[in-house]
């Protein structure tokens, strides 16, 4: 008996050796064979490998190289990473997208750890560097072959270049003390926001906040000295007074605003008086002598064309102006926003219509009046997502994401999207988990496949065509 069972454990085990190597075959074969409806192969939803890469910045890629992009392809590993390589231009890695990204490109590399590191390279055309590093929010450094080196530890002191819309930034002990240099203009900061003073570029004034303030701007001096005014503002104890006049604006505006009992804006366009800010403005528009009565803290409006009584329900429109054929005619209404919105709009270029009930449904449909294509996307969320442009058309069962980015499509969406169908000249597909059965469609081709081979029959290349165990046999 013992040496039955000895001579039975062998075959077991021979057969459940076999069974793991068929299997192990089984998915090779998959991985080898499955077929996507983007054309993509490997083993879905976990692994794929596209055949074009999502990076879409290209200007920003070939900046300094002169170079159309390339071919590449792009490999993902869900839900954890994606790298993707581009001929010629290099590589990017995305790694629990978005906190980290690392470009490699030929003139440009980018190493970003959301929110606290970011780390970037530009090489020129003469091969010098312009880099720039930042550890958030303490530590920034880096060097410009024009502009020189800089260094800041904050708040201690140091140097910033290209920060806050500044050129150049200098701070000690922030806010102690701090200074700003952009287009020409320094502006010094002591205590900041309390004393302020602003000189160099035709700018000048002081202000100790809130007691007093004083600006002005003027064009750059001519023979007769100082140039032409541009711009002048005032206020004493801030927000209770404030004044400004700017001269030399497509329409010169002056501005009084004496918080909150009375406001005033006008120029050659528009009058706006505001009484109890924010609960009753009254705006008169010049040109058609168009009187419109609204608030903020609740906002309403009602004017010729407008009925908006916000949140509870609007409606306005407007015609385009029979002068300007860029201006787009619109019809706007909502109820119980942002539940429920609908807007449309048309001009010389393109018309489009909108429409949102959320949180479950959208649909948005714009036509190009040069062209007559029509783009249109609509989601009942987070169940069904569809798009068309042109000739082209996507649909997805169980589409989660509220945006549309071709790398969160890639990286996370694929692993919901039960059901993907697509839709182009050369081909229509469909796709039912993750590719576990596959059908296409083509001009001379119509096929059915089980999870990439198991089973596949149809036609290709003119011909019966039939699969068994992932191996050809017609």
């Amino acid at each position: 008996m013992w040496q039955g069972m000895a001579c039975r454990a062998p075959t077991v085990r021979a057969f459940v050796e076999l069974a793991l190597a068929s299997i192990a075959l089984a998915l090779s074969a998959s991985a080898l064979g499955c077929r996507s409806v983007e054309g993509t192969r490997g083993l879905p939803p976990f692994f794929e490998i596209y055949p074009t890469p999502s990076t879409t910045d290209w200007e920003r890629v070939r900046r300094g190289t002169g170079e159309e992009p390339k071919s590449g392809r792009e490999t993902v590993l869900r839900p954890f990473a994606s790298w993707e390589s581009v001929e010629d231009l290099g590589r990017r890695v995305r790694i629990l997208y978005p906190f980290i990204d690392i470009e490699l490109w030929k003139r440009h590399t980018r190493w970003r750890i959301v929110p606290v590191f970011r780390h970037e390279n530009w090489t020129r055309e003469d091969g010098s560097h312009d880099v720039d590093t930042m550890i958030f929010p303490i530590f920034y450094w880096g060097s410009d072959p024009e502009e020189g080196s800089y260094f800041a530890v904050f708040p201690l002191g140091g140097r910033l270049r290209g920060l806050l819309g500044q050129d150049v930034i200098d701070f000690a002990l922030f806010p102690i003390w701090a200074s700003a240099l952009n287009d020409g203009r320094t502006s010094t900061h002591v205590l900041w926001p309390f004393y302020n003073s602003v000189s160099g570029a035709g700018w000048s004034g002081w202000r100790i906040w809130p007691f007093w303030g004083s600006y002005e701007w003027r064009t750059d001096e001519g023979l007769t000295g100082a140039g032409e005014l541009r711009d002048e503002r005032w206020f004493a104890m801030w927000p209770f007074w404030i004044r400004r006049r700017a001269h030399l604006e497509t329409q010169p505006t002056e501005i009084t605003f004496s918080f909150p009992f009375y406001g005033r804006r006008e120029n050659s366009l528009s009058l706006t008086r505001t009484y109890l800010w924010p609960f009753y403005v009254h705006h008169i528009d010049k040109r058609d002598d168009r009187v419109l009565h609204g608030g903020y803290f609740f906002p309403y409006r009602f004017t010729e064309g407008q009925k908006d009584f916000w949140p509870i329900f609007g409606i306005k429109r407007s015609a385009a102006a029979e002068d300007d054929p860029l201006e787009r005619e619109r019809f706007r209404q909502f109820a119980i926003w942002p539940i429920q919105r609908y807007d449309w709009a048309s001009d010389t270029i393109e018309e489009t219509e909108r429409l949102w009930i959320l949180p479950i449904w959208w649909d948005f449909e714009r036509l190009d009046k040069a062209t007559l294509e029509t783009e249109r996307r609509w989601k009942l969320w987070p169940l069904v997502g569809y798009r068309r442009s042109g000739d082209r058309s996507a649909l997805d069962i169980l589409s989660p994401f509220w945006f549309q980015r071709e790398t969160y499509e890639r990286l996370y969406g694929r692993l919901f999207a039960i059901f993907r169908y697509r839709s182009r000249p050369e081909l229509t597909a469909w796709e039912l988990l993750y590719g576990t059965l596959y059908w296409e469609s083509g001009p001379d081709d119509a096929w059915l496949s089980v999870l990439g081979g198991l089973l596949e029959l149809g036609k290709k290349d003119g011909g019966f065509h039939a699969r068994l165990l992932y191996i050809p046999w017609w």
